[in-house]
């Protein structure tokens, strides 16, 4: 059933990419579409390939597509409301009612999916506290802990390896604040500490989902913990 859905919905794209440059354009615009585009170009069979194959012709070589989504990516970086700019609070805020904490590490090869989750959480309308960096920062998610917002653990090695991180964490177990825990680096395996603090939590992972697909699970514990209040 799958299969037959996504062929015909291959077929419609392919009748599309027929109608100029304006369709031509918005398709290339959609990240999303491009990626699965690409992945079907490798995993499905010949026949679903050159249909996929003659749409990419008509959105120009796939070179081209690969190139213009990598420009895409960086035009997106240089932006200040990019999924790469994670805006910090200057101080803990009681007045403000935030909806989530979050808590990772500033390692560059944690903070692109990191913040990519931070942003979408924004743009869904939750209220997020980041902390602020420096020797503050352990100060002040204390005082964020000590509301018992959840708090939303980025974990990886970095964030394992990390005093602040470790701290922070550990003081929200024994808080008993409530901890979502989620996945940022590529096969990370939960050990040690850790694995006695997030256990019996629900343990997402954004690196072996799909983006969309883990976000929602997220929505749904912040829905749940939110809710229980």
């Amino acid at each position: 059933m799958t299969k037959s859905i996504q062929k015909t919905a291959i077929d419609i794209v392919w009748i599309l990419s027929c109608y100029g440059p304006t369709i031509s354009k918005k398709l290339k615009e959609n990240d999303l579409f491009i990626d699965q585009l690409l992945i079907l170009l490798n995993e499905t069979k010949k026949k679903t390939r050159e249909v996929v194959d003659s749409i990419i012709w008509r959105l120009g070589s796939i070179e081209t597509v690969r190139l213009e989504q990598t420009q895409n990516e960086s035009n997106r970086r240089d932006k200040t409301d990019d999924d790469d700019q994670l805006p910090v609070s200057d101080e803990w805020d009681e007045s403000i009612p935030y909806d989530l904490l979050i808590s990772y590490s500033n390692n560059v090869s944690d903070k692109v999916l990191t913040l990519k989750i931070y942003n979408r959480l924004v743009k869904k309308g939750y209220r997020v506290y980041s902390e602020k960096p420096g020797k503050h920062r352990l100060e002040l998610m204390q005082q964020a802990i000590a509301q018992k917002i959840p708090i939303l653990a980025c974990l990886s090695k970095n964030y394992r390896s990390s005093k602040i991180c470790m701290a922070e964490v550990d003081y929200a177990d024994k808080q008993l604040c409530p901890i979502i825990p989620v996945i940022v680096e590529e096969k990370f395996k939960i050990q040690g500490w850790l694995k006695h603090i997030v256990a019996g939590k629900t343990l997402i992972d954004f690196t072996e989902k799909k983006f969309d697909e883990a976000l929602f699970i997220l929505y749904d514990e912040i829905e749940k913990l939110i809710s229980s209040d």
